[in-house]
């Protein structure tokens, strides 16, 4: 029994659906169901039955729901007593990020100043800086850059749209979109010094042979203007997407194929292990849907 099986659970409960549960949980339905049914045959009972609305929570359903909030409060409650002041090391740590991180983390602000942590908005080149000379302890930065004196550790990602012109009528009306719809489109990429291409090596390196990549463009304007004077499409993070979207249309990519990834980044000589554990712990329960609904997370803890 896993503490994601039971939270994908409640999800279900919660929602009363199993695509909301799914979203909200940050997995495809699949790998929300299967969960499912692992959790079912290790409990040899069965806790969702079909009916013509969708899904319903059976009678066993029901009665395993108080167990299932009890083991998961237990194990908050552990983390909690394990992630608190007297399990760190003492002193003030300073977090660099960006201006637009920062308004995402205001929200958990009041844990960051439990665990000695103080934000700092700065650029890109300083954060480096500051962390490679010791300035500042951690930093949260887009995970393309490699450095051997830098250690890293993703904690978020960010979800993937497909940006064409509203005049393209025959998909304007969706908020979302399939991959294999999207690779229908003729496709036209910011070029590396932009938009780093390792966030799509994983994935486009599968599908290179039915992209049909037409051009790579240097300035994000330059490729709006592109988008809204022809049929091409775009694939971009949230965060790249053009300020001026007139005339534009943005649609989620669904299953995220492409990750763009947010990384918690500290020098090798920083050893505060446990506070950075208690820091993804903390951003695990951000409630992301409603503070920050293009971001989603991949976090695990790391060994002490």
């Amino acid at each position: 029994m896993e503490i994601r099986q039971l939270k994908y659970f409640l999800a279900i409960f919660e929602e009363k659906h199993v695509g909301r549960a799914a979203k909200k949980c940050f997995v495809t339905q699949p790998a929300l169901t299967q969960q499912i049914h692992k959790l079912e045959d290790e409990l040899q009972i069965s806790l969702l039955m079909p009916n013509g609305r969708g899904i319903a929570i059976t009678e066993e359903g029901k009665r395993f729901i108080p167990y299932a909030r009890t083991i998961i409060d237990s194990v908050d409650k552990a983390m909690h007593a394990f992630s608190s002041d007297s399990t760190i090391e003492s002193g003030e740590v300073i977090l660099g990020v960006s201006s637009r991180i920062h308004d995402l983390l205001l929200n958990i602000l009041p844990s960051l100043h439990k665990l000695n942590i103080r934000i700092k908005k700065m650029g890109y080149e300083q954060m480096m800086h500051e962390i490679d000379s010791g300035v500042i302890g951690l930093g949260i930065m887009h995970s393309t850059h490699e450095d051997k004196y830098i250690e890293k550790r993703i904690i978020l990602c960010e979800k993937m749209y497909f940006v064409v012109a509203e005049s393209t009528l025959s998909i304007t009306e969706d908020s979302s979109i399939k991959i294999k719809d999207v690779l229908k489109t003729p496709i036209v990429l910011l070029s590396d010094k932009v938009l780093p291409r390792t966030i799509f090596a994983k994935y486009i390196g599968k599908v290179h042979p039915v992209i049909n990549l037409i051009s790579e463009l240097d300035s994000i304007d330059e490729l709006a203007k592109v988008l809204k004077y022809s049929s091409i499409g775009t694939i971009l993070p949230s965060s790249q997407l053009p300020k001026n979207m007139h005339g534009l249309k943005s649609m989620e990519i669904l299953g995220n194929p492409i990750n763009y990834e947010l990384s918690l980044i500290w020098n090798k000589g920083f050893s505060d292990i446990k506070r950075i554990n208690s820091f993804v712990s903390v951003l695990s329960q951000i409630n992301y849907l409603k503070h920050g609904p293009e971001f989603f997370i991949p976090a695990s803890p790391l060994p002490n």
